[in-house]
């Protein structure tokens, strides 16, 4: 007798091959300065580019809801020790407390199980 697994039959219902979700994602909430608080910020100045980085909470009057702000001065040029070493020309930012959960975890695991 022969059994059907679950992913032969999702394959030949072609499960999975559906349309993606298109409905918006919140992927930050900034009502505070404690939520700016959960993000890393991060530019070329952190390996010896020239530009600079700033996340700011702004309160506009025709919307009730705050935003965050990222602004500062994007320069390509580095340090002259650093010409032909490091390209500049970068500003981001990003969730502290999610970058990190996984590979922590995932660290955990691995020695437990060894």
């Amino acid at each position: 007798m022969r059994i059907q697994t679950p992913d032969r039959t999702q394959v030949v219902r072609m499960e999975g091959a559906n349309e993606p979700n298109r409905k918006p994602v919140t992927l930050f909430t900034f009502n505070s300065h404690e939520d700016l608080s959960q993000l890393a910020k991060g530019c070329d100045a952190d390996i010896g580019g020239t530009s600079t980085v700033n996340l700011t909470l702004e309160q506009s009057s025709d919307t009730e809801k705050p935003f965050v702000k990222l602004w500062g001065d994007m320069r390509l040029a580095v340090h002259p020790q650093l010409q032909g070493i490091v390209r500049g020309g970068y500003a981001g930012f990003r969730n502290k407390v999610e970058g990190f959960k996984y590979s922590s975890t995932h660290r955990r695991t691995s020695e437990s199980s060894v």
